[in-house]
């Protein structure tokens, strides 16, 4: 009787292995998107004129809300790099959170 060839398990896609979890993926999701639409929806948390818009404080809030999103869709990065620290559900958080700071003080 001749046996069927077993083919190897093939890894996982690159960017697709298994998550931090479905809680933090779904809380930096709910972040990502909350903050998105606050920006969106209220421009006046940013500037209340042009004149008074921070680029920088801006652009460093939306880095943070970016990195939400990749980590809350189940985005991952290759192991060591800096896409993957940055991408890490609690750097995630610290950097949202700093910048929401940042631009409302």
């Amino acid at each position: 009787m001749v046996q069927p060839e077993s083919k190897p398990s093939q890894p996982p896609l690159p960017g697709l292995e298994p998550g931090h979890g479905a809680l933090t993926q779904g809380l930096s999701l709910l972040l990502s998107l909350a903050s998105a639409l606050a920006v969106t929806l209220d421009p006046r948390l940013v500037a209340a004129s042009v004149a008074e818009l921070r680029h920088s404080e801006l652009m460093f809030l939306l880095l943070a809300i970016s990195l939400c999103l990749v980590q809350g869709v189940g985005f991952r990065f290759r192991q060591n790099t800096p896409g993957r620290w940055l991408t890490h559900p609690l750097a995630a958080w610290s950097l949202l959170a700093l910048a929401w700071w940042k631009l409302l003080h």
